[in-house]
């Protein structure tokens, strides 16, 4: 329990018995992320969810973070392990993509030895259709959070600019559809952190274009959100992944880049 950790750069008690001081002039909000932390992984490790509740009160002393109608964000008091319940009942529910299109015969031995889609397209004898994508959006959507697809995953999208140039694709590059695909594609290839900042209202009004979305029409939550999702499949800040760290709170952008690439395929 992180309460109870001791290791060669941790205390968790000397931190707690820190924080405890420090809580009689400040206050230690709780946010609802790092509830939503807590659900995504109560199935794996049931038996500490009550601990780590508790502790979370501790040292919250009963606060978590409020909005306010102008987006400023205040400590209010809440019942913690009730908005732990209400986050676990009120799970969004997975995604339904539905997948339409034609067949095509797809270069096997241009496709990467790596390449999530492989073992369908074997099975298919190298022929992408609907049903090849049905199979591969529902391995996705099972094992997205685990460490080893996630990884594969994002290196894959990350690829998509040499994939793209490299390669003859069923989508027409000078369609307009292709075209709002652009700024991202282009996205992963900016090793320059000052470049990708000066590019990254125009990269994701063009990821938000693709689902009908316009950044000036979202909260301020949700474009920090968007932003930490973009920037989590950039080589220049994406996380490093292990089996301690689910990835089930990206689950949404997931959702997205495969309707990306049913479009790219199947069109």
């Amino acid at each position: 329990m992180k309460h109870k950790t001791i290791t060669k750069d941790f205390d968790a008690a000397l931190f707690k018995e820190f924080i405890s001081e420090l809580s009689s002039t400040y206050i230690f909000p709780a946010s609802e992320g790092h509830l939503r932390d807590l659900a995504s992984s109560s199935k794996e490790n049931n038996q500490y969810i009550e601990e780590d509740i508790s502790f979370l009160k501790e040292i919250t002393k009963g606060f978590m973070l409020g909005v306010n109608p102008d987006e400023s964000l205040t400590p209010v008091e809440a019942d913690i392990y009730s908005e732990f319940k209400k986050i676990q009942l009120n799970t969004p529910s997975r995604p339904e993509i539905k997948v339409a299109g034609g067949s095509y015969r797809i270069d096997m031995e241009k496709l990467s030895k790596d390449s999530l889609f492989r073992p369908f397209l074997e099975k298919s004898s190298g022929i992408l259709n609907s049903s090849v994508m049905d199979s591969f959006i529902n391995m996705m959507q099972e094992s997205i959070s685990t460490p080893e697809t996630y990884k594969k995953f994002r290196t894959e999208v990350s690829n998509l600019k040499s994939s793209f140039s490299n390669n003859e694709t069923i989508l027409n590059k000078e369609s307009p559809y292709f075209k709002k695909l652009e700024e991202i594609i282009d996205y992963f290839e900016i090793s320059n952190a000052d470049t990708l900042l000066e590019r990254f209202p125009k990269i994701q009004e063009s990821f938000l274009a693709i689902d009908g979305r316009k950044l000036g029409d979202l909260t301020k939550g949700q474009k920090i959100e968007n932003a930490y999702l973009l920037l989590d499949f950039h080589p220049l800040f994406r996380d490093k992944i292990n089996k301690k760290k689910a990835r089930k709170h990206v689950q949404r952008l997931e959702a997205l880049l495969l309707c990306i690439r049913r479009e790219v395929l199947c069109h």
